[in-house]
């Protein structure tokens, strides 16, 4: 068995290995840190469909298509954001304010968002 006297004489006679183990092991949180700081990307964007949809709403000023569409985009980012306990309270509460917001915009606004998503 393993006692700590041992641990501590085998650290001190093998400084060399343990120094060299301790830069790998620091050398690898850090580059597993990194790597997982990477993967956290932007918020979601709009998806393919929404796009052509966007697209066409911007062309014909189809004003209400363009807010249904920024609308379930913003109303997605909140879901992933809420929690399990109080999503549907969230969704709810992000639809009237979502609504609220795009309905004051004006058609270049909400075209300007639209571009901002893509």
């Amino acid at each position: 068995m393993l006692t700590t006297a041992n641990i501590i004489g085998f650290v001190v006679t093998n400084k060399r290995y343990f120094f060299i183990g301790a830069a790998v092991l620091i050398g690898l949180v850090l580059v597993i840190g990194f790597l997982r700081s990477c993967g956290a990307g932007p918020t979601p964007k709009l998806n393919e469909v929404e796009i052509q949809r966007g697209e066409q709403a911007v062309k014909e000023q189809n004003r209400k298509e363009l807010e249904e569409i920024l609308i379930n985009a913003e109303v997605r980012e909140r879901q992933i954001d809420a929690n399990l306990a109080n999503g549907r309270a969230e969704t709810v509460n992000a639809i009237d304010e979502a609504r609220r917001k795009y309905r004051q915009m004006t058609n270049e606004d909400l075209s300007a968002e639209f571009e901002k998503r893509k």
